[in-house]
Formats: structure tokens, C-alpha cells, sequence
């Protein structure tokens, strides 16, 4: 192979090297920035299911405010912020399509399907709260099948959650799976591929220019000094190996000129003459030859610093290549800390949920308690009011006994004459006073059984107001469990993103690594460059030396 066809092979081969490695160093950059979008979505897939699940939530809280509102005023606000909460949950819905994957669809239709049956029990629950009474309002909502709307609504938003959080795990542990297989081909090849490329260099140019170059330079001296006798060559088929072969050719001339000289002592000056004209002849001849072979010489050393030249323009390239690709980094770097921004926001929610509903918890605790208080006392009153009752019948009884005495009194006056009349007299203030006993005793019966059926719907009313506080204690005590598991969920995002920033700084500080691997091809391209300028020298010289020897042949 020519020195140019070598010299121009070791060029491309260190330019693809380089080429490769900023391509590799772009790949991963795109194959980061598509695997952290993928994360994004994730993050606000997750970030739209609590904001769902809180709406969910407070929806459910409303309704139970509206259940115990005194009456259709008192359950205005309930309402009002009942339906401001289902917009706010469609609108979260119609966000949602745009941020999903296939794979989710279906599990997102199935939360789609149990929103379009959930939203219009709960309006209807707002309207009879407001236009007819909390009463029908608690009556619609108190169904089985309102129940089980709900229940099927929150179990397809967990199913969701769920699912989102795996895509999640997934695609981290993906992003670090690519994470460490392109660290390791991308030192390799940032490590690699210089050595490599001055690997190569230093063999072509020790083993193929320049060691041949000093044997070259070596036998030319020797035969200026009459050393006729040259070592054996390896065969070669670039330039240095045609210099080779004409030397060998002019080594045997001038040993066949030797051995005729010797020969020919005694011939004429004709024949000395004639074997001058031989020498410069062969002379001309030879330095023709070397003096094309230098020139083609010359031409390869020009072309290799050329080639030189050529790397280092690639290494500055490949140097401002890096320096994009560490800007994209830093600009990944910037999305992921707003993603972990946003999903500071979301904890925040999740712990601020936690506590009205520890809140609202506590208070329908003690609710229950002050219901089973009042209960009791009731039932108290309920029993005072039955013995009340029980003295005005002995009362009532007493005065029918009194009225039948005095009755009998005034029989026994009428009948005793004049001397009874007194008699008579106190039997009819008696039987008036019997009389007006039993009137009132009638009247304070009226009040008894007034005041015990007061006393029954009263105990209905409690019983069912407690009955509606422990619903409520119960759905505060399952919202408080969702809520924790919201909060484990949303550390495991946080996580997640935390992993990501720190996979987008190795990207830097790897594309860092390129840059100094691009640096050390520029310095390669130098030593290259130096080298071909010593390959001119050494050309120079040898033109010179040959010049030298050819003038001393024909001055001989």
C-alpha cells in the first residue's frame, strides 16, 4: 500500500472514531431526554390521580354536608362546593387522554365510565338538597347503589394509580439500565478510541515511514562511502520500497563498475572516459529516480499534515459537539428539578389532605359521642315523663274515688234533712274540688303524651344523626388510609425524579469525559502533525544527501 493510501486510512479511521463517539454521546442524550419525557408523564399521570382522589374525596364530604344541613339554605354552600369540585374533577378527566399511554386506556376508560354515572347522582344529590330537603337529599344518597357507584369509582382510580406507579418503577429502572450500558460504551470508546487512533499513528509512522526512511539514509551514506555491498531489504511496495529496489539496482551497478575497473586497469583513457560517462549516465539516472520517489515522498508528507490538520479541525468539532451536548443535559436537568417541583407540590397536598381528614376524623368521633350523650339523656326524659304519667293516673283515680265519696256524702246530707245541709254543703265544695282535680289531671295527661312522642322522635332523630356521624367517622378513617397510601406513592415519585437528576448529571460529567477524549485527539492530530513535519525533514535531507552523492559520482 502507497504511504498516502496509508497515511489517508489512518485519517478516516480517527475521524470515525471521533464521529462515533459524538454520535453515540447524541443518541444518548435523545434516548435520556425521550426516557425522562416518559417519567414526566408518569409524574403527572400520578399527580392528575391525587388530584382526582381529592376530589373524589371532598366530593363525598360535601354530600355528607348536605345530609346534615338544617334545612335547603344551610345546604347552599354544601352544594355550591360539591359541583365546583365535579367540574374541577371533568376537567382533570378531560386533561387526562392527552397524557396517556395504549397500554392505559382501557383502565382509563373504566374510571371514565364511573365518572359519567358518578356525577349525575351527585348533582341530583345538590339539587334535592337545595330545592327539595336535606332529608330527600340523604335519602338519595343513602343507597345501595349510590354506594356502590362510588365504591366501583374509586377502586377503577386505584387500579389506575397502581398501574401508573409500575409504568413508573419501569421506566427508572429502564432509564438505568440504558443509564449503564451507554456509560460503558461511551468511556470505552472515549478511552479506546484515541489510543487507539495514536496506537496506529505511532506504528505507521515508526514501522512503515520513518524506520525505513533511516535505512534508507544508512544505505545511501554507505554507498557515498564506497560500501557497495548493501544488507537485504524486506520487500515493500510503497515509495520507500521503489528507493529500495533503485538502490540495489545501483549497488549491483556500481559493484559491476567496481569489478570492471579492476579488470580494466590497463585500458585507455577512452575506456576510463567511457566509464565516467557510464557513472554520470547512471547517475543521472539514479537521482532521477530518487528525485521522483522524494518528490512522491514529499507529496505524502505534505498530505499527512493535511490529514493532521484535518483531525484536529474534527476534535475541535467534536469538542463543540460535547459542549451542546452538555448544554442539553443541564436543560434536562432543569425539567426534571421542575418535575420534582411539581411533585413537592403534590406531598404537600397529600399532607395537607391528611389533616382536615384527621380533622374531620376527630370531630365526627366526638360527634358520636355527644349523639350517644344526648341519646341517653333522652331516654332519661323519656322515663321521667312515663312516671309522670303513671302519678296523674294515680291522681285521676284518687279524684274519681273523691267525686264518688262526695257523691255518696250528699246522698246521706239529703237524706239526714236540716241537720245534713252543712254536711252538704262541704260534700258539693268536695265534689267541685274532685271535679277540677280530674279536669286537670286530664290536661297534664294531654302535656305527658305530647311531650313522650316529642320524646320518640326526638330519639329517632339522635339515633339517626348518630348513625350518620359514624358514616361519616368511617369514610374520614378510609380517607385517612388513602391519603397515606397517596403520600407513600408520591415519596416514590420523588424518588424516582431524584434518580433521574442524578442520571442526567452523569450524562454531563460523561460528555465532560468526551471533551477530554476529544482533547486528547487534538493532541493526537499535533504529534501526527509534528511527525509529518519531520517526515518533510527527513525527505529534505535525503534529496540533499542524494544530490550530494550523485555530484560526488560524476565529479569522480
Amino acid at each position: 500500500m502507497r504511504i498516502r493510501a496509508k497515511i489517508l486510512a489512518f485519517v478516516i479511521a480517527c475521524s470515525a472514531m471521533t464521529l462515533l463517539v459524538a454520535g453515540v454521546g447524541v443518541f444518548t442524550l435523545r434516548a435520556f431526554d425521550v426516557a425522562i419525557e416518559q417519567g414526566r408523564l408518569a409524574t403527572q399521570r400520578a399527580l392528575d390521580a391525587a388530584r382526582l382522589n381529592r376530589h373524589v374525596t371532598t366530593i363525598a364530604l360535601e354530600s355528607r354536608g348536605i345530609y346534615a344541613a338544617k334545612d335547603t339554605a344551610d345546604a347552599v354552600k354544601y352544594a355550591a362546593r360539591l359541583r365546583q369540585n365535579l367540574a374541577d374533577m371533568n376537567a382533570v378527566l378531560a386533561a387526562w387522554p392527552a397524557r396517556i399511554t395504549p397500554a392505559e386506556e382501557a383502565l382509563f376508560a373504566k374510571v371514565a365510565e364511573g365518572a359519567a354515572v358518578f356525577t349525575p347522582l351527585r348533582l341530583e344529590t345538590a339539587r334535592l338538597g337545595t330545592e327539595v330537603s336535606p332529608k330527600a337529599a340523604a335519602e338519595q344518597g343513602f343507597t345501595e347503589a349510590n354506594r356502590a357507584n362510588r365504591q366501583a369509582y374509586q377502586d377503577s382510580i386505584d387500579v389506575l394509580v397502581a398501574d401508573g406507579l409500575s409504568r413508573l418503577t419501569a421506566i427508572e429502572r429502564a432509564t438505568d439500565d440504558l443509564y449503564d450500558q451507554r456509560i460503558v460504551l461511551l468511556v470505552a470508546l472515549a478511552i479506546g478510541g484515541p489510543l487507539a487512533c495514536l496506537l496506529i499513528g505511532a506504528v505507521i509512522g515508526n514501522s512503515q515511514i520513518a524506520r525505513p526512511l533511516v535505512g534508507v539514509a544508512t544505505a545511501i551514506r554507505d554507498l557515498s562511502e564506497g560500501n557497495h555491498h548493501l544488507p537485504a531489504m524486506a520487500a515493500r511496495r510503497d515509495e520507500i520500497g521503489d528507493i529500495q529496489r533503485s538502490m540495489q539496482v545501483f549497488a549491483a551497478a556500481m559493484r559491476e563498475a567496481e569489478a570492471l575497473r579492476t579488470d580494466q586497469d590497463r585500458a585507455a583513457s577512452d575506456a576510463s572516459t567511457r566509464r565516467r560517462t557510464e557513472r554520470v549516465d547512471l547517475a543521472d539516472r539514479f537521482q532521477g529516480s530518487v528525485g521522483g520517489l522524494v518528490g512522491t515522498l514529499s507529496g505524502a508528507a505534505s498530505a499527512m499534515e493535511d490529514t493532521a490538520r484535518t483531525m484536529a479541525r474534527s476534535a475541535e468539532r467534536a469538542d463543540a459537539q460535547s459542549n451542546a451536548v452538555m448544554a442539553a443535559a443541564n436543560t434536562t436537568a432543569l425539567n426534571v428539578q421542575a418535575v420534582a417541583a411539581a411533585t413537592e407540590e403534590l406531598a404537600a397536598t397529600a399532607d395537607a389532605i391528611g389533616q382536615q381528614v384527621a380533622q374531620t376524623s376527630s370531630a365526627a368521633a366526638g360527634a358520636v359521642e355527644s349523639a350517644r350523650r344526648t341519646h341517653a339523656r333522652v331516654e332519661i326524659l323519656a322515663t321521667s315523663a312515663a312516671r309522670i304519667g303513671d302519678v296523674v293516673a294515680l291522681i285521676s283515680n284518687i279524684a274519681g274515688q273523691t267525686n264518688l265519696l262526695a257523691l255518696n256524702a250528699t246522698i246521706e246530707a239529703a237524706r239526714a234533712g236540716e241537720a245534713g245541709r252543712g254536711f252538704a254543703v262541704v260534700a258539693a265544695e268536695v265534689k267541685e274540688l274532685a271535679s277540677q282535680t280530674a279536669q286537670a289531671t286530664q290536661e297534664i295527661t294531654s302535656q305527658i303524651a305530647t311531650i313522650q312522642a316529642a320524646t320518640r322522635e326526638t330519639v329517632e332523630g339522635i339515633t339517626e344523626i348518630g348513625t350518620t356521624i359514624g358514616g361519616v367517622h368511617s369514610i374520614a378513617e378510609g380517607v385517612a388510609a388513602a391519603v397515606q397510601e397517596q403520600r407513600i406513592a408520591t415519596q416514590a415519585i420523588a424518588r424516582s425524579i431524584s434518580d433521574a437528576a442524578l442520571g442526567t448529571q452523569d450524562v454531563t460529567q460523561t460528555m465532560a469525559q468526551v471533551r477530554e477524549s476529544a482533547a486528547e485527539v487534538g493532541i493526537g492530530a499535533a504529534r501526527v502533525l509534528d511527525a509529518a513535519a519531520e517526515l518533510s525533514r527527513r525527505t529534505t535531507t535525503l534529496d540533499d544527501e542524494v544530490t550530494g552523492f550523485v555530484g560526488t559520482i560524476r565529479a569522480a
